[in-house]
């Protein structure tokens, strides 16, 4: 393990979409579930399961409906948490994706032809960001969308990059020397 000033660096790091990044679909559940309750106060909406009539089946379908929405909203980024793994090594990138088949996505720090930050002004406040790895072979590209100290991750991948270039330049000025 190679010794760095916040002390050992990890032989590889573990990282997940934050939940912080769904904020917004924790706020539209909210104006949902407030949406809804002003609905059953307005109108006398019932859940009645199973309807009685027409009216019933309106009210029930409403509700059902918008409890759906509000259940989706709040259970998608624990869903996403759960799919979605980026492992960043001393070597390689890599995202896995998936449960009973995953999907990985490889790529070898030679292969990264870029890395970008994307963060909004709310990311900047709430320090996270989404973090894309571009690489010189088409479809294989990695995004790691929503996950905390998006600037950190981008810095850690892009030094590695550097030190590997700088040490393959170094390679090939000792062997041109070499052949002089």
């Amino acid at each position: 393990m190679k010794q760095t000033k916040e002390g050992p660096e990890p032989e590889q790091l573990i990282i997940k979409t934050s939940r912080v990044s769904f904020l917004s679909n924790y706020a539209i559940a909210a104006m949902a579930i407030i949406f809804l309750l002003l609905l059953i106060n307005a109108f006398g909406l019932k859940f009645s399961f199973p309807p009685k009539d027409k009216g019933e089946l309106y009210s029930t379908s409403i509700i059902l409906g918008l409890a759906a929405l509000i259940a989706w909203l709040i259970e998608e980024p624990e869903w996403i948490k759960f799919l979605r793994t980026y492992v960043v090594t001393r070597d390689e990138v890599i995202e896995i994706e998936g449960v009973l088949s995953k999907r990985k996505i490889i790529l070898p720090y030679q292969s990264i032809s870029e890395v970008t930050v994307k963060r909004t002004p709310i990311g900047r406040m709430l320090n996270y960001g989404s973090v894309y790895i571009g690489a010189f072979r088409t479809g294989s590209d990695i995004n790691m969308k929503g996950i905390k100290n998006a600037h950190k991750i981008h810095e850690l991948i892009q030094n590695r990059i550097n030190l590997l270039r700088k040490g393959q330049l170094e390679f090939w000025e000792k062997q041109r020397k070499i052949s002089d």
